[in-house]
């Protein structure tokens, strides 16, 4: 009799899980969720990097905005590749004071003086 009860037991379980879903009275049925999915696959958007100003120039008088920052492309410096300056108080970096740059009152690279604007 116990063999019997429990070989009914598995057969309808086994009967039930083959079914799966929720029926309503249309005989429709559906598995799942109507939720959207928790993580849509969508890449996250990375913020684009500030732009620096280009440094005022005046034939060869470059000059640094007060307690700013600009770029400017001095032939062989950087190889010719355009640098960023920092103006602090009364003295310009070439780079940054945090990196270690080179600062002065004003710099002259080949003739072209970098300082900070009046």
């Amino acid at each position: 009799m116990n063999k019997l009860l429990g070989v009914l037991l598995l057969g309808s379980t086994l009967f039930l899980t083959a079914c799966g879903g929720d029926s309503d009275s249309s005989g429709s049925s559906y598995t799942g969720s109507n939720s959207a999915p928790a993580n849509p696959n969508t890449k996250p958007t990375t913020p684009p990097k500030p732009t620096i100003a280009k440094c005022k120039s005046e034939g060869k008088n470059v000059y640094v905005p007060r307690e700013g920052t600009c770029t400017f492309a001095i032939p062989n410096v950087n190889g010719g590749k355009e640098s960023s300056y920092e103006c602090s108080g009364n003295t310009v970096t070439l780079g940054s004071k945090i990196s270690g740059g080179i600062s002065a009152g004003s710099l002259n690279f080949n003739g072209y003086i970098v300082q900070c604007a009046k």
